[in-house]
This record gives structure tokens, C-alpha cells and sequence, in this order.
């Protein structure tokens, strides 16, 4: 009898991301003790952090972090129920601001990955 191996979903990610987690390429941890969004540091080297929109410094104005303590004191830190059974209140104000930039529907989402 032939000897066949099923792949399935979780050997296929294992596959793909462990590579790239040998190669030190992967799964890092920042040692920063502040980030500032233009620099990361990554095994002891200072690095440009363009792995994200961090180099662009909207994390560090004053206004965004005073909105995000505004939406922490009143929405709690999180709402971990998915978006298509109930999507955060903030969701309906930002959609339509959303379209009304790129002229299409948008699909929010807590990030990118989620997305």
C-alpha cells in the first residue's frame, strides 16, 4: 500500500513559517524599552521600522494618544466579538469616513492581519 501523507492546514503553516523562524527572519521580539514608531531594536541592532506605518510618527501624536485613552476609558480595551455577529460602536462612525477617502466600502478590523 502507498505510503501518502495528508497535509493539512496546521502542517502547512508550520512549514511555511518555520524557514523563515530558522533564518532569524521571523517570530523577533522588539527590546525596546520605548518605542518611538522610526526605530526598532531587534537583537541588539538598531533598525529603521518600516514593518508597519510606525516610521511615519502618527503613534507618537499627542492627539492620537489622547483619542486611544479617550476610547480605552470609554470602550474598555478591547471587543472580542467577531464583526460579522456585532462590530464595535466606533465601527459605524469610521466606515463611512473610510468610504468617503477611497469611494468604497470598507472592512474594519482591529488589524491588518485580522483583515
Amino acid at each position: 500500500m502507498a505510503n501518502i501523507k495528508h497535509n493539512n492546514y496546521i502542517d502547512t503553516v508550520h512549514e511555511v513559517l518555520s524557514g523563515p523562524k530558522k533564518e532569524g527572519v521571523l517570530h523577533l521580539y522588539a527590546e525596546d524599552k520605548k518605542l518611538t514608531g522610526r526605530t526598532i531594536q531587534i537583537k541588539g541592532k538598531e533598525m529603521f521600522h518600516f514593518g508597519t506605518t510606525g516610521y511615519l510618527g502618527l503613534e507618537q501624536d499627542i492627539r492620537m494618544k489622547e483619542a486611544a485613552i479617550a476610547a480605552i476609558n470609554n470602550y474598555c480595551t478591547q471587543f472580542p466579538i467577531s464583526k460579522s455577529y456585532i462590530s464595535h460602536p466606533l465601527y459605524s462612525e469610521l466606515e463611512p469616513k473610510i468610504e468617503l477617502v477611497y469611494d468604497i466600502p470598507p472592512i474594519i478590523t482591529m488589524n491588518s492581519t485580522l483583515a
